[in-house]
């Protein structure tokens, strides 16, 4: 497992080592936890050297894989990341987007998208009434 700068390490190793070496790494596998490494980029990266790549687990709102890694997919996961900023730097690691693994159901983040969902139905229902 890599985590935070961890993953842009191992990331930017591999790379290195393909680029040095032109040789498999094809014994090892990694999943990524919060990294701050570009998840597209890696996974070429990791294709040429024929490492397993087990995942990426990332918090939705984690400004490190997101802001950092280049990896917010909509515009939830930009505005919530630059809000997670001030949840990293606490004390409490239950609070952090970034400290500890992501399992998926932050209430938080399943709230907000659910708002972003039924916000996206509310437009395309105004849209389809609009006469043509």
């Amino acid at each position: 497992m890599a985590h935070s700068q961890g993953g842009l390490i191992f990331s930017e190793a591999s790379r290195y080592h393909w680029e040095e070496h032109h040789s498999e790494l094809s014994f090892n596998s990694v999943q990524f936890n919060a990294g701050a490494n570009n998840e597209q980029k890696t996974i070429n990266i990791l294709k040429n050297v024929n490492i397993k790549l087990l995942g990426f687990n990332n918090h939705p709102f984690d400004p490190v894989p997101n802001i950092v890694g280049g990896n917010a997919k909509d515009w939830v996961s930009k505005l919530g990341a630059f809000v997670g900023f001030a949840f990293v730097f606490t004390d409490n690691a239950e609070k952090s987007p970034h400290t500890l693994p992501y399992s998926g159901n932050s209430l938080v983040v399943n709230k907000v998208y659910e708002i972003k969902k039924k916000s996206a139905l509310a437009v395309q229902a105004l849209v389809n009434s609009i006469p043509k």
